[in-house]
């Protein structure tokens, strides 16, 4: 693997500094290989060559057409609800905690103290692997992959992944405070959201029922009626800025998603040109909190070469969070 280093300038703060600006190592980390991710290339790959076999050329509307519509059909598959890890997802897991540890080794980062990552079955199993034994891993519902209506992207009740033995030792606390306080008990009866079938997601063209998936309920309202699209994802990810300005740790590690990731390197770590993450990909971050707003310098990443860095201004800052509380 390549160092694409590019160190932040300033210097770690000390003194009467650190009360107005501070310097955190955040690790971020897409969750490894998940069935859906493989049915759907299959299903890409085998629209393009019906299509090729019709003679449509790729590219045009009906090569394009047949190939979304493949995509759909995989992606709208209720037995993806939530989908888990393939074998080849929990290998590239592994391969994530080596790198991991590689990069404290090599290059002095300092190891993660607290360990963010959404509520969906294939970040917690990604996390799980890649901290084992770690005591401060913590599940929080904004760093859910985009809320799309497909099933894929649909959260299991947190009450029953925290009774799974694979996440026992996660803390839920966040999530399941905010879905108690939320929704009410006419919402959901009987662990399972009651709600008539056949709602459609105009956006998606996505069928759901809002009935029993694969013994796993969906977690909230929300999940319905709360679609996003990209640019509200890239203002939800400005939640992590706050949460990371709460938190005392220097070191912290976020396992999330493909969608959440881009929208935030390219929306509050200003970095624009930042490529797509792979499954399972590692990237290390020093990002420079202060009053004047908000810094980051990749430290680390797979590619040969570093992509450039750019400040975001405090008064960015204030507006977002202005727009995320309703102001």
């Amino acid at each position: 693997m390549a160092n694409g280093t590019a160190f932040l300038g300033a210097a770690r703060p000390t003194g009467a500094e650190k009360t107005s600006s501070v310097v955190k190592t955040v690790y971020l980390i897409r969750h490894g290989e998940a069935l859906h991710n493989v049915l759907e290339q299959q299903a890409k790959h085998g629209a393009a060559a019906e299509a090729h076999a019709l003679g449509l050329s790729k590219g045009t509307a009906q090569f394009n057409a047949l190939v979304v519509e493949a995509r759909r059909r995989v992606l709208n598959d209720e037995t993806l609800a939530d989908a888990e890890l393939t074998t080849a997802g929990e290998a590239q897991a592994e391969d994530a905690r080596r790198d991991v540890e590689m990069l404290a080794a090599k290059y002095g980062l300092p190891l993660p103290t607290r360990v963010l990552v959404s509520p969906l079955q294939r970040a917690l199993q990604t996390a799980g692997i890649i901290f084992p034994d770690h005591p401060c891993v913590q599940v929080h519902s904004e760093l859910r992959e985009r809320r799309t209506g497909l099933p894929c992207d649909q959260p299991s009740s947190p009450k029953m992944m925290k009774n799974s033995p694979s996440f026992s030792s996660f803390d839920f606390s966040d999530i399941l405070s905010e879905e108690e306080a939320t929704y009410s008990e006419e919402g959901i009866r009987g662990g399972f959201f009651e709600q008539e079938e056949g709602i459609r997601v105009e956006e998606t063209g996505c069928m759901m029922t809002g009935r029993r998936v694969q013994n796993r309920s969906i977690s909230s309202m929300s999940d319905i009626d709360g679609l996003e699209d990209a640019s509200q994802l890239r203002l939800r990810t400005f939640q992590l800025i706050d949460l990371l300005s709460k938190l005392e740790d220097e070191a912290l590690c976020v396992v999330t998603h493909k969608g959440y990731l881009r929208e935030l390197e390219r929306g509050p770590f200003g970095q624009s040109k930042a490529p797509e993450f792979g499954t399972a990909e590692v990237r290390v971050y020093d990002v420079l909190l202060s009053t004047d707003g908000l810094a980051t310098s990749l430290r680390y990443c797979r590619s040969e070469s570093s992509f450039a860095t750019a400040p975001v201004p405090a008064e960015l800052i204030s507006r977002t969070a202005a727009r995320l509380m309703g102001a």
